[in-house]
């Protein structure tokens, strides 16, 4: 590969132009593992950066630009954990905060999955780039109720197929709205490949299975306290289908291109609140320093959370976003459960509405949502385990509804 000649046209070329390149250097990819990869860092990054900067704007539709945005930050994940890119880790932690601020819901999901790899293979010289994170967070939960209305007060869904099954993980989600991307995010952002979730009295850590959440318990044994538990890797996508999905971005062959479909936001997306708890555990394991002034400002946001019901009729009218809603509750559940040994002085003034809420999130979630219901039962599970149990007492009478538990 000539690197002057990609540069050149990159910087020089117009939207199709820069996209036909970034899709050549997408299929291209295995060179990036290769020794040549410093070469090529240090002649294209600078490029790179320059385009999510400044020459591609980020798009709330399927425009050119936006698959090219998509297509780059593809190429970013891409890249090797390696001493090759760690001069340039620094800097693309910060490309891709810009992403998770301005970009749209496809994009940032993207994001936050290398974001989540760059903080798990080069900890702990990351310490300045989590604090940003952390209030980006905060400032997602905080408008999350707000996200709640206005995502539901638009017109009733009538393209997305409203299967309860394939809705109830972001990666199920994905494919559903955008097949031809689904190669490319079969993995989502909670990138739970290999990560150890292991702290000082945490109980039973959470796992994730498949996609569905950053579990409050491993589904297969009830590890004590102080178990480490390895999150499953996704399988990754052949390279078949890798091309195919860049193929597509490229010439705009999906139904959401097609039909020039509005994009969400990024800071208004469940999608993306689904994939937070994940890496708040990672980086609270990185950096514990954190947690002790974090978990007092994150927790009463993720119960205001918790707390929060979507109307009557959003089911029917909006049951694909109704379930991403109900997915990014779940997950902020098992990550709240997590902390209950951990951190049970700090969890004990919420236990009567920790355990109200499991219960009620449980009413809330379609008998079909079988993902999510087991979440549910993961996280009531481990509340069980603990002395917070006593905030079941009062729920007891809707337990005993065989309409709730099965």
């Amino acid at each position: 590969m000539n690197v002057e000649v990609v540069r050149q046209k990159l910087v020089d070329g117009d939207p199709d132009a820069v996209l036909k390149e970034l899709v050549d250097l997408y299929r291209r990819a295995e060179i990036l593992h290769t020794p040549q990869l410093g070469r090529i860092l240090e002649a294209l990054f600078p490029v790179w950066k320059g385009l999510l900067h400044s020459k591609l704007t980020p798009q709330l539709r399927a425009t050119t630009q936006n698959r090219c945005r998509k297509v780059l930050l593809q190429i970013l994940n891409r890249l090797p954990s390696n001493e090759a890119l760690r001069p340039y880790v620094a800097q693309l932690l910060q490309l891709l905060m810009e992403v998770l601020q301005k970009d749209n819901e496809d994009n940032a999901l993207i994001a936050l999955k290398t974001l989540f790899d760059l903080h798990r293979n080069y900890r702990p010289g990351l310490r300045n780039e989590v604090q940003p994170f952390l209030e980006l967070v905060q400032l997602m939960y905080k408008n999350l109720q707000t996200t709640m209305k206005k995502q539901f007060s638009g017109p009733p869904e009538t393209h997305k197929s409203s299967s309860v099954s394939a809705a109830t993980t972001p990666t199920a989600a994905k494919a559903a709205a955008s097949p031809a991307t689904a190669a490319e995010e079969t993995s989502s952002t909670t990138a739970g490949s290999e990560v150890s979730i292991a702290t000082s009295g945490a109980g039973d850590e959470p796992t994730q299975s498949g996609a569905s959440a950053p579990q409050a318990a491993p589904s297969s044994s009830s590890g004590g306290a102080g178990t480490t538990t390895t999150a499953a890797a996704p399988a990754p996508s052949t390279a078949a289908s890798e091309n195919s999905g860049a193929s597509t971005a490229a010439t705009g062959g999906s139904s959401e291109t097609a039909t020039d479909e509005p994009i969400c936001s990024n800071l208004e997306s469940f999608k993306t609140i689904s994939e937070l708890p994940l890496i708040i555990m990672l980086l609270f394991q990185c950096y514990p320093s954190y947690i002790e002034s974090y978990i007092p400002v994150l927790v009463p946001l993720m119960m205001s959370a918790l707390a929060l019901r979507a109307p009557d009729t959003a089911a029917t009218t909006h049951p694909s976003r109704y379930l991403d809603f109900l997915d990014c509750q779940v997950k902020t559940l098992s990550f709240v459960t997590y902390l209950l040994r951990g951190c049970a002085n700090l969890m004990r003034p919420f236990q009567d509405a920790i355990c109200e809420n499991t219960v009620k999130l449980l009413v809330a979630c379609p008998k079909d949502a079988f993902v999510l219901r087991k979440d549910i039962f993961v996280a009531a599970r481990h509340i069980i385990s603990t002395d917070f149990r006593r905030g079941f007492y009062a729920q007891l009478e809707l337990l005993m509804n065989d309409d709730v538990l099965i």
